[in-house]
């Protein structure tokens, strides 16, 4: 008889979904490292800026499309993805303009777009600011840059700890 093989089941989940980007099909994404990520400015929990005009499926889609480059990056060992909007405007296509924007004021900080992002290198600015205030996108990124994600950090294990038990 062949040996049975032991299944375990992970404590933290791997995929989290919130209702807060379905209310936006148009919108601009951040995906985050809980470590920070070293730039040549400085250092920041930013690794990929994204936009979507499909809503949820495509956010869902480049997050583990682009695990892969975050996840093995050396200490890290969760991401998360923000979201970022604005109001739309009748014949302006806000959420491209506003990932382009964000992308450019990450750039100036830290010398050079997010790790993930192959667009924005020779990026040059148009009227990104004229409809996006500057302070404001650089206060977003610098907040994503110190605190990434609000959620837990913890390193996920192989074994589910039993809640009956105390630790010695």
């Amino acid at each position: 008889m062949a040996q049975r093989l032991k299944v375990s089941l992970k404590p933290k989940p791997a995929l989290t979904m919130r209702r807060v980007a379905l209310e936006h099909e148009r919108l601009v994404y951040v995906i985050c490292a809980d470590k920070k990520l070293k730039y040549p400015n400085g250092y920041s929990q930013i690794a990929y800026i994204g936009t979507t005009k499909n809503g949820i499926a495509r956010v869902a889609a480049s997050a583990a499309f682009r695990s892969w480059d975050v996840l093995w990056s050396r200490g890290v060992h969760s991401a998360d993805v923000r979201i970022v909007t604005c109001r739309p405007r009748q014949g302006f296509k806000s959420w491209m303009k506003l990932e382009r924007a964000l992308i450019l004021a990450f750039r100036e900080k830290f010398g050079e777009p997010p790790m993930c992002n192959v667009q924005g290198r020779a990026m040059k600015l148009q009227d990104e600011f004229d409809r996006f205030s500057f302070d404001r996108l650089s206060r977003i990124i610098d907040t994503l840059s110190e605190t990434g994600a609000k959620s837990e950090r913890e390193p996920i294990t192989d074994t589910i700890t039993g809640g009956d038990e105390e630790e010695a």
